[in-house]
């Protein structure tokens, strides 16, 4: 079960003990940028998430605001890609007082492709697998 988080209007959710967010809370304290990188097309974006939340514990935070996760081609192949996972490692005091205890929806759950049957994350929009785009 993935646990979400509201700090100062952030939201987000905790992956290995670290909370993610694509925002910036004012509670925050910046430590230093982090980022991760694989040139593996089909790379998985736990495996992205899993080296930052490494990173930033080993600085000493618990949170990385400002995620961002972006996907670039390789200027020598058409079908190769690399993913580069990025954000600010930093420090929110007691972060578990910002639990969010509503119902939402969860960012890690995956669903099976309707084209190909291969497993995609559920808010997907095109199949990584077959490239069909979904409703």
């Amino acid at each position: 079960m993935t646990e979400f988080f509201n700090v100062d209007g952030a939201k987000g959710y905790l992956f290995q003990g670290v909370f993610f967010t694509e925002a910036y809370p004012s509670s925050a304290t910046s430590i230093r940028e982090c980022s991760t990188t694989s040139n593996v097309q089909n790379t998985n974006l736990d495996w992205l998430r899993e080296k930052l939340a490494t990173q930033v514990k080993g600085l000493g935070g618990n949170a990385l605001i400002g995620f961002k996760y972006v996907q670039k081609a390789n200027i020598f192949s058409f079908s190769s890609v690399s993913w580069t996972a990025s954000g600010t490692a930093a420090a929110i005091v007691d972060l578990s007082r910002h639990r969010d205890v509503q119902d939402q929806p969860d960012p890690l759950a995956k669903k099976p492709c309707p084209y190909c049957a291969e497993e995609i994350m559920a808010v997907a929009k095109k199949c990584k697998h077959c490239g069909e785009f979904l409703n």
